[in-house]
């Protein structure tokens, strides 16, 4: 008797361990897939908050058409070139505003350039998104040997396209359906890869994120043999003043969209010049907080060290356009006041007092490299 009820509660033991193969498998796919469409919209969510809270495609582009127009003249340029895009929503905005532009994004990040290939080029563009060519490549190489990088799919985690499925896209980007050549292509290269730039673009102050002269000076050179050699600019941003080298919190408003998000910087080294910084996002519609969504650790480069590099490089003018942060007094804590003022230029040849005394207790500047072309040497 004793042994029938072992051997019951031993059967009733096994039963509850056991589980067809197949149903475990169906459920373990179910849990799998749940978790990637979680994983999926939080990361979707993350990138469009970024966007509509820190970033201003239209005014940055607004900013380097004048640059543009100041130093080579009233040609349009065409062909433009994000480094470090991202999600390329630069680049996206740059076709989106003329059918004659083309453009091509290089960053690290394979996902966050599908997602920004889905998001921005395909949802901005439709059925002229092969304008724009997202390449996944270090700045540091020669990124023609870089895969481009596109989707059609929900999934954007997989892998970077092979080097044979990039030339095959590069095609295809210029060449029609019945294989005449597109009006997004120039007339020598069926590359955007390998267009020359009218434009060079490196914003969001990703000059930071290199550490050494060695790698900036190479950086830069590569980017002088980028540009259209008729003529064009290299545009990059950069920050600094006792704002930018103090443990801060504080909340930034976008003027364009109106939306806000937490900025933070910790921990500036002043032997280095190393600090690390993050952003902080909130959706406006759930509430949800997004805590330190973005975080960078970056070298806080000179004035003084980029104009030196870049000269080093090959350019043969370099200009400095400057304003101050405006929550430069709000010391560690506190909340922005007021709108951003203008860029102004700074002029190597005058006293620039009034500019200077502006930008005492920090600045953000543009500065803006410039290859005249062989007519305007």
């Amino acid at each position: 008797m004793g042994h029938s009820r072992k051997r019951a509660d031993k059967q009733r033991k096994t039963l509850k361990v056991q589980v067809p193969d197949q149903a475990r498998d169906r459920a373990s796919t179910e849990v799998v897939g749940d978790l990637r469409m979680i994983d999926q919209a939080a990361y979707d969510r993350k990138h469009r908050l970024y966007q509509q809270a820190v970033q201003s495609p239209k005014g940055d582009i607004s900013y380097m058409l004048r640059f543009f127009r100041e130093n080579i003249g009233m040609q349009a340029p065409v062909h433009l070139r994000e480094d470090f895009c991202g999600t390329a929503a630069i680049s996206a905005t740059w076709c989106k505003s003329d059918v004659r532009r083309t453009a091509t994004g290089v960053d690290l990040d394979a996902q966050a350039l599908r997602w920004g290939w889905q998001n921005n080029a395909c949802s901005l563009l439709g059925g002229s998104a092969a304008r724009v060519c997202l390449v996944h490549s270090n700045v540091l190489s020669d990124i023609a040997e870089g895969p481009v990088v596109r989707t059609t799919g929900a999934d954007l985690s997989g892998p970077a396209l092979s080097d044979l499925q990039a030339a095959e896209h590069a095609n295809k980007a210029c060449h029609d359906d019945d294989g005449a050549r597109s009006d997004c292509c120039d007339a020598e290269t069926d590359d955007l890869r390998c267009k020359p730039a009218d434009i060079v673009c490196f914003f969001n102050f990703s000059v930071c994120l290199l550490f050494t002269r060695s790698d900036v000076l190479r950086y830069f050179r590569h980017v002088r043999q980028a540009i259209n050699p008729e003529g064009g600019v290299f545009v990059l941003d950069l920050l600094g003043g006792p704002a930018a080298e103090v443990n801060a919190r504080i909340q930034r408003r976008n003027d364009v969209t109106g939306m806000t998000y937490l900025w933070e910087q910790v921990g500036y080294n002043p032997v280095t010049r190393h600090i690390h910084t993050y952003i902080t996002l909130c959706d406006p519609e759930t509430k949800q907080v997004l805590p330190r969504a973005f975080a960078y650790h970056w070298r806080l480069w000179t004035l003084p060290d980029v104009l030196e590099l870049l000269r080093q490089a090959g350019f043969p003018l370099v200009e400095v356009w400057l304003r101050p942060i405006k929550d430069a007094g709000a010391e560690q804590t506190g909340m922005a006041d007021g709108e951003d003022t203008d860029y102004e230029r700074y002029d190597l040849k005058g006293s620039n007092a009034e500019l200077i005394g502006s930008v005492q207790g920090g600045w953000t500047a543009y500065v803006v490299a410039v290859v005249p072309g062989d007519a305007s040497v």
